[in-house]
């Protein structure tokens, strides 16, 4: 520390007395961070390097300033036309946020404005470190009225969830400037006070991994929105212009971008190209959603209200729409939310649509991820190297991914493409069943492969196009796509040669994976051979190409050879070279000799040379031909060895350069050239550039003619036209670098040998290493290293090496294993989720610690809730008894699979009645099923597996309200139909269950009568009438006969007898006419020969006096009305008062009926409007203003 001129050391997270209460981070021992605080002169990256480099330090960052996400304008202030975009008014008579909290992480609010000071709680302000989180910037005060401003109080503006409270969380300074050590104590202090919804309208292109790993716990307890930065850039994603914002790129994070008025990108947005789910970069990152940020009108300090752009404005919209979620639904998971938002605002172009996500039924949304192949499929395994040879058997392994709904019975299939020709390839097995996935699940099938075969005569390199279709039972969706596999048909060069090999011309030869010549070893190429490096060979020993005049050795990129042993090649062709690395040249060769050798089709596309030698190239009638340089400093030849080349051609070279020698080469090293009789021809190019940088040798050049191009010759020692001989200087040879290194007697994490070698990197993943030798190995670690986790069980299975079964509902135990004693006073962190950052459900119930302190035992109950696919575990928190706290297990290393909703166990009967079928089964409803709905179908598929009901095009949901208890009865099915009925549970998360097995019944024949609900007319004025409408419906299978319809007091019918076919219905005119004041009430009786159903509805009103009612209420001489009477259709309004603001105007009828309504903003004491009456008839209405919470009204009449 003091070499990196520490002056303090303190730790992060608890030290804030407002966070001693903490009951969530204080449990993850995991965050156990320091700040340290250095001399100013000191190099920060270079000490967080260091440390970063320390054995017992996880990670070591600069503290990152983060910034507020707003664009600043000086337009006039506006109303807030975002709300109709996002249907905040659609949404506001189902909630209003009620109960919600929602965390402010910004720059403070201004608790002391008036539509904020009833919605904000005590926060606190981890900048000047007090509870008085107050706004000295103006940023977190915008955004906390755009979140939760007070609504329907008759002046302002309303948040968009006015109903939720405001947290003020103060991280960021008066500049909008905060640290990234600030913000993790505010999401932690946020989580502790309960927030609900975490805002973040801030970030930064810089990632701090502290303030990432106090996210993934937020997670788990709240839902976490951040707005995607203003730097009009795609994601992050490589070869264009991009970046990635932090934290709001985070998979877990809702990422918001911005949008204009018209729905469309604003300019300045930050964006991802590739929408909400899929993703081009290699982290997974993606924004999630779009809102309204520019021109938006909100809450500033002092009392008054601006118009501002950014996605720091977009960002608390999403805040409340997510509170507003929760407050209509507090069951809703956070990969729900993210479903529900993501689908509902597809349809409007990815913009947050408040009501449709409230409303919206999931459905599933599958994505293919990607296909494995295998080549060592049962029975007829392959060679092994996980690529398609002729002759094999191909096994695909599909990775799947669903972003939407459960995804029942997910199926893939496989075909040939609709072009492709049937000889090459046979399927084998064309279609399989995955299972379920849940919500935002990912599942495979590596033990139940699609399969193919591919025919033996299949020429080498032919590509096989084929096609996947996916789906699921429960959606009509399917993604279908072509794709292609290219086949080998070759013979391998594999491993090391330490012996003698000859490639002979009978065969095509290939290096697909690694491959070397060791010291001891020689490869023979005979003549007529052909070989294609796919992979680069490494030579440590001796490569002789005997090529013939007539029988030419054949050799194909794209990569090349690196050689520090002997090659000698004999007319032989080089060809199709691409040079696309950077600084990774082809052939990298100490010592080589070529005799009448062809180098052809070569492509450079970065700055590199084709040829990189320390030592001696010969090159004698060799020709050099077609070279393409799309770099400016690339080179056929670099490094500091020797070139000779004696009667040789150079031929159609295009490109900025073509360099002889080390110009642009950061080794800055130097060549040595001979160049002897050789021809230029066709180098189109500005010059040829021949560097030879004094390394005490001279360069020679005679006999030589250059055809075409401009020659630089940059040599300090000269240039001398004296011959060399040929094979002048002695050979050098590589030494070999190793065979096997003994690893022996070390823990792999594993004891699987299989596995062991994934994390083996050695000879197998870069040939010019050695073979790591790690056998014998220990299956259980040492209690001498610093404690971790190293295995994990399941119901006393090791989910890592043992065969585990998806589990179903029912309970699991979990026993954590660490390597040594544990300090016992902390509890580990363990749970386990569908996707990052896999802390969705946590494992606590009934812990316990073994005697020896080694093993950390918990139970988790499955049920319903928890969704279908593969789970993986993460463990964290755990200290060691020498307090050294475990690293983070989050590696994918431990996983389980799910299929919960196949556990409906139902019992479900169905007896057939007149017209009806009754169903009942045993199962009751207990905490976490809410209760049933029940499904019928003309036709039924049974699930193999399950045996389970799987969904059909006829298959519908009979039940209009959910079920709360067990038995139902169908009145609605056909008596020449047998039909299936299943039923489905509907869990706790609102999420159903899998299909019932089914059973069948028949309704029976007959008439059933149904009357529409009952009638309530209120109040009508004696001798008065009012009328509405009965419906006498048929649902029976025989027409039905009504003999006669009784009335109480007070009401008539237009219809009394006739006969109603089956199915049909009958419209009654029901008319109350009081002729007293008083309360009129009774049934109305239906008589007929229905075989069963219901003939009897209530009928209610209200008889009133005739000289009271709501001309009574008028009273106001500040409406002027012109004409009254009015004649025409249109009537001016005039309304004169003191007082400016939003305005409700109405048109009742008589009776106080409502016809129409109008919202306006009055900005002057005169407000007039045109009120249109052409859809009005002769009569007497009211014309009432409401402002402020009082009414004025006046009588208007039409003649």
């Amino acid at each position: 520390m003091s070499e990196a001129k520490v002056t303090q050391m303190k730790s992060l997270y608890g030290q804030n007395p407002h966070l001693h209460k903490s009951s969530v981070f204080k449990k993850s021992k995991e965050l156990n961070t320091y700040i340290l605080t250095c001399d100013p002169k000191a190099d920060i990256l270079q000490i967080s390097q260091e440390l970063h480099n320390h054995s017992e330090v996880v990670y070591a960052e600069p503290d990152y300033y983060f910034y507020a996400n707003f664009t600043p304008n000086d337009s006039n202030i506006g109303d807030q036309w975002y709300l109709t975009n996002v249907q905040a008014f659609d949404v506001w008579d189902v909630t209003t946020g009620s109960g919600q909290i929602i965390a402010i992480l910004d720059t403070g609010v201004d608790t002391t404005h008036t539509e904020l000071a009833n919605q904000t709680l005590t926060g606190y302000d981890f900048v000047n470190n007090d509870n008085a989180a107050m706004d000295d910037n103006m940023h977190g005060t915008h955004v906390a009225g755009i979140a939760a401003a007070q609504g329907n109080n008759s002046s302002g503006m309303a948040g968009i969830a006015y109903g939720a409270q405001i947290l003020p969380v103060k991280v960021l300074q008066s500049s909008g400037r905060g640290a990234s050590s600030t913000i993790t104590q505010g999401v932690e202090y946020a989580v502790n006070q309960g927030a609900t919804v975490i805002n973040m309208s801030l970030g930064s292109p810089i990632e701090s991994l502290t303030l990432r790993d106090a996210l993934a716990i937020a997670y788990s307890y709240t839902t976490i929105v951040a707005a995607a930065g203003n730097n009009g850039l795609a994601m992050i994603q490589e070869g264009v212009p991009s970046v990635a914002i932090y934290p709001a790129c985070y998979s877990f994070v809702l990422g918001v971008e911005a949008t204009k008025s018209n729905n469309t990108n604003a300019q300045f947005s930050n964006f991802d190209p590739t929408g909400p789910i899929s993703y081009t970069n290699s982290f997974g990152y993606n924004y999630e959603i779009k809102a309204p940020g520019e021109g938006i009108y909100s809450t500033i300090p002092g009392e008054t209200y601006r118009s501002i752009n950014g996605t720091s404005m977009a960002s608390p919209m999403v805040a409340g729409a997510v509170a507003l979620m929760k407050a209509n639904d507090n069951s809703l998971s956070n990969d729900e939310i993210f479903a529900r938002l993501i689908q509902s605002g597809a349809a409007n172009g990815g913009v947050l649509q408040i009501r449709d996500a409230i409303d919206h039924t999931l459905t599933p949304d599958l994505y293919f991820q990607s296909v494995k192949i295998i080549d060592t499929v049962p029975n007829n395994v392959g060679d092994g190297d996980f690529k398609p040879d002729a002759g094999e058997h191909i096994g695909l392994i599909f990775n799947i991914k669903n972003a939407g709904g459960p995804a029942d019975d997910v199926f893939v299939k496989l075909s040939l493409g609709q072009f492709e020709d049937p000889a090459v390839a046979t399927i084998i097995t064309d279609s399989i069943n995955m299972g379920d996935i849940g919500i935002y699940g990912t599942l495979d099938n590596s033990t139940n492969q699609l399969v193919f075969s591919i025919a033996s005569n299949v020429v080498h390199d032919r590509d096989i196009v084929l096609h996947y279709e996916i789906g699921a039972a429960n959606t009509t969706t399917r993604i279908e796509k072509d794709f292609t596999i290219r086949v080998t048909n070759a013979d391998e060069l594999v491993g090391i040669l330490t012996g003698t090999q000859t490639l002979t011309a009978n065969k095509l030869w290939i290096v697909q994976n690694s491959f070397r010549v060791a010291s001891t070893g020689t490869l023979n190429i005979d003549p007529g051979a052909q070989l294609i490096l796919e992979k680069k060979i490494v030579n440590e020993g001796t490569i002789n190409g005997n090529g013939t005049a007539n029988n030419r050795i054949s050799i194909k990129g794209p990569k090349g050879i690196e050689s520090t042993g002997m090659m000698n090649f004999n007319y032989t062709d080089f060809s199709t070279f691409l040079l696309d690395e950077y600084l990774i040249h082809p052939m990298n060769i100490d010592t080589a000799y070529f005799d009448n050798c062809s180098f052809s089709d070569v492509t450079i596309d970065h700055n590199v040379g084709f040829f990189k030698t320390s030592g001696l190239l010969e090159f004698e009638d060799c020709t050099f031909k077609g070279f393409l340089n799309n770099s400016g400093l690339a080179s056929i030849f670099r490094g500091n060895g020797k070139i000779r080349l004696f009667e040789s051609n150079f031929d159609n070279m295009k490109g900025p350069f073509l360099t002889f020698g080390s110009t642009g080469d950061f080794q800055a090293a130097a060549m040595n050239f001979v160049i002897y009789n050789c021809v230029f021809s066709r180098i189109n190019t500005p010059e040829i550039f021949i560097n030879g940088i004094n390394n005490g040798t001279t360069d020679t050049i005679s006999g030589t003619a250059f055809i075409g191009g401009k020659i630089t010759f940059d040599g300090s020692s000269g240039w001398s036209t004296t011959p060399i001989a040929a094979h002048e200087y002695t050979l050098m040879y590589g030494t070999d670098a190793g065979i096997n290194e003994s690893v022996v007697n070390n823990y792999w994490g594993t004891s699987d040998s299989i596995k062991i070698q994934n994390y083996v990197y050695d000879f197998w993943d870069n040939a010019s290493l050695a073979i790591a030798n790690y056998s014998p190995f220990l299956s259980t670690p040492s209690d001498d290293a610093h404690g971790f986790l190293w295995k994990v069980t399941i119901n006393d299975k090791d989910v890592q090496d043992e065969q585990f079964d998806p589990v179903g509902v029912e309970q699991l135990k979990f026993i954590a294993y660490f390597n040594r004693a544990m300090d016992t006073t902390n509890t580990p962190f363990l749970s386990f989720g569908l996707r990052e950052p896999f802390t969705q459900n946590v494992v606590h119930e009934n812990a316990s610690w073994s005697a020896d302190s080694t093993i950390w035992t918990a139970y988790f109950d499955i049920d319903n809730r928890i969704e279908d696919g593969i789970n993986y575990i993460r463990v964290s928190g755990a200290i060691d008894d020498d307090g050294f706290e475990i690293p983070i297990e989050e590696n994918m290393r431990f996983s389980f699979i799910t299929q919960t909703s196949s556990g409906l166990s139902s019992n479900l009967s169905a007896t057939p009645g007149l017209g009806k079928v009754d169903l009942s089964w045993s199962q009751s409803l207990d905490e976490d099923i809410l209760g049933f709905n029940v499904y019928r179908a003309s036709s039924y598929v049974q699930d193999a597996s399950t045996k389970a009901g799987v969904v059909i095009n006829d298959t519908i949901k009979i039940n209009e309200s959910l079920i709360l208890d067990a038995n139902f009865e169908d009145a609605g099915g056909s008596t020449d139909t047998t039909y299936y009925y299943m039923i489905r549970a509907l869990n706790a998360n609102f999420a159903e269950s899998a299909f019932s097995n089914a059973v069948t019944a028949r309704p029976q024949s007959g008439s059933v009568i149904s009357l529409s609900g009952d009638l309530t007319f209120g109040d009508v004025r004696v001798n008065e009438n009012k009328t509405d409408s009965l419906f006498i419906n048929n649902t029976g299978n025989t027409s039905l006969s009504v003999s006669g319809i009784s009335y109480p007091s007070g009401f008539s019918g237009d219809w009394s007898s006739g006969t109603i076919s089956a199915g049909g219905s009958q419209k009654v005119t029901v008319t109350f006419a009081p002729t007293a004041v008083s309360n009129y009430s009774g049934s109305i009786i239906v008589t007929s020969d229905a075989n069963s159903g219901t003939n009897t509805v209530n009928i209610s009103g209200n008889g009133i006096d005739n000289t009271t009612g709501i001309e009574d209420l008028e009273f106001s001489n500040s409406i002027k009305l012109y004409p009254n009477p009015v004649v025409g259709d249109e009537v001016n309004i005039i309304f004169k008062n003191q007082d400016n603001g939003n305005i409700l105007l109405q048109l009742l009828d008589s009776n106080g009926k409502l016809i129409d309504s109008y919202h306006f903003r009055k900005n002057s004491n005169d407000f007039e409007f045109d009120l249109p009456l052409a859809n009005t008839v002769s009569g007497i209405y009211y014309i009432v203003i409401v402002q402020d919470n009082k009414k004025s009204i006046k009588k208007l009449i039409k003649k």
